[in-house]
């Protein structure tokens, strides 16, 4: 997928599943694909509300010509219901959080198959150690892949990193070695997020460094979290 707004890099928003209001503003910005995170960005008791507006959602998000992903929960933690409540809901890709190992997956694709999705691609986010070690398992699995994310935020805490917007440079080589494994597979890869908001000189400077290795290190899609950071 290509975005006219985006010369370089697509961008994949994610953002909270509940606000329909914010979800139209979003889209307005004219990220690459909005992905409605249950996850993270959703309060648990707002999550219900998320899955079973979602079909209005991805709505608003065809609208402005946004394609509209979600993340659930863990399959153990809210996930299986959450796919329930999706229904005959139609969005561009499924996120799945924390996956370590290819059976994540194959439970995944099962659960969905009996919700009526299986025809939905699947998104793991390789966020541990674990799931690096196990990359290449995970990217062979015999499920419908259309991206993987690298969750940065909980690598480098899986790894002990630093959690400043260091982190990012120093997770290179990870970085580096997920994208060459998707490659390997034909599998979008999806860079983390650069995790500093804040309207600092410094910090934009950094931002705009750390989005040029990623295109320049060849991947074409970027995880942000606020359209301030869609590519200009």
């Amino acid at each position: 997928m290509t975005n006219s707004r985006s010369k370089t890099i697509n961008s994949w928003l994610f953002m909270a599943a509940d606000d329909l209001d914010a979800i139209a503003e979003a889209a307005k910005a004219g990220p690459t694909v909005i992905v409605l995170d249950l996850e993270e960005f959703t309060a648990k008791e707002h999550k219900k509300l998320a899955c079973e507006q979602f079909q209005q959602a991805e709505a608003i998000c065809r609208q402005h010509k946004v394609a509209c992903a979600i993340r659930i929960d863990t399959l153990s933690n809210g996930g299986a219901e959450q796919l329930f409540l999706l229904g005959k809901a139609k969005p561009y890709a499924l996120f799945l959080p924390q996956v370590e190992a290819p059976e994540h997956l194959l439970l995944l694709s099962e659960e969905m198959a009996q919700c009526g999705l299986a025809s939905t691609p699947i998104v793991p986010t390789i966020e541990s150690h674990t799931g690096i070690t196990n990359l290449e398992a995970i990217m062979a699995s015999p499920v419908n892949i259309l991206a993987a994310l690298l969750g940065t935020g909980d690598l480098s805490k899986s790894l002990g990193l630093s959690e400043e917007p260091a982190k990012m440079e120093i997770l290179r080589p990870q970085r580096e070695f997920f994208l060459a494994t998707c490659i390997e597979h034909s599998i979008v890869a999806i860079d983390g997020p650069w995790p500093d908001l804040s309207e600092s000189k410094n910090n934009k400077s950094d931002y705009e460094t750390d989005l040029a290795f990623s295109y320049q290190s060849g991947f074409h899609s970027k995880c942000i979290i606020d359209i301030k950071q869609i590519p200009k």
